[in-house]
């Protein structure tokens, strides 16, 4: 009988979530944070956690995102430094994956952030940007109605926001009111006042 390495990396994935909701939601805390709570739990441990060709199987096909948190796993040395971080192979070969930010106050970064590591770090193309937005909202924890009213909004949105790019260019951006942190004026030296 053939035994199946993906499985203890599965069965991790699901004791999480069975232990953490379920008590999250007996505190009246909802069931949003026992899901957070248990990939804090996961930690660092679960960037190495798809290692197994039949779980990013599982993972391309399955009703799961990852969510990655770029910065703070670099500055909890879950990761050397970008270049050994697995979310670019995990969005290449499909996984769904979507850039989250934790605490700004404690690393001093917000979503903005996120995305500029990824496609500075990973040369993320216009599509990966895309899907990363869209994952965001196909995974989210709403009724169906809600996610494809959001979902048909972000598309409509994307779709004007690139066409007006393409037209105007650069002047397109004019209205923006960039703002960074000192993550990435430390770590890139773009430092707006």
């Amino acid at each position: 009988m053939e035994t199946h390495s993906f499985l203890p990396q599965a069965l991790v994935y699901l004791a999480a979530g069975v232990i953490a909701v379920p008590v999250f939601r007996r505190l009246g805390l909802g069931s949003v944070l026992g899901y957070l709570v248990a990939g804090v739990v996961i930690g660092p441990w679960g960037l190495a956690l798809i290692s197994d060709p039949q779980t990013v199987v599982l993972m391309r096909n399955g009703p799961y995102m990852v969510e990655i948190n770029l910065i703070s796993n670099l500055l909890l040395e879950y990761v050397p430094d970008f270049s050994q971080h697995p979310f670019p192979e995990y969005l290449r070969v499909g996984i769904p994956v979507a850039l989250s930010t934790d605490d700004r106050g404690m690393w001093d970064s917000d979503l903005t952030d996120e995305y500029f590591v990824a496609v500075h770090e990973f040369n993320l193309s216009w599509e990966e940007m895309v899907q990363l937005g869209r994952n965001s909202l196909k995974y989210a924890f709403m009724d169906e109605p809600t996610k494809q009213r959001l979902l048909a909004q972000y598309e409509k949105r994307v779709t004007e926001f690139a066409q007006r790019f393409q037209k105007d260019g650069w002047a397109s951006l004019r209205d923006v009111q960039p703002v960074t942190y000192l993550f990435i004026c430390r770590h890139y030296q773009i430092c707006m006042q």
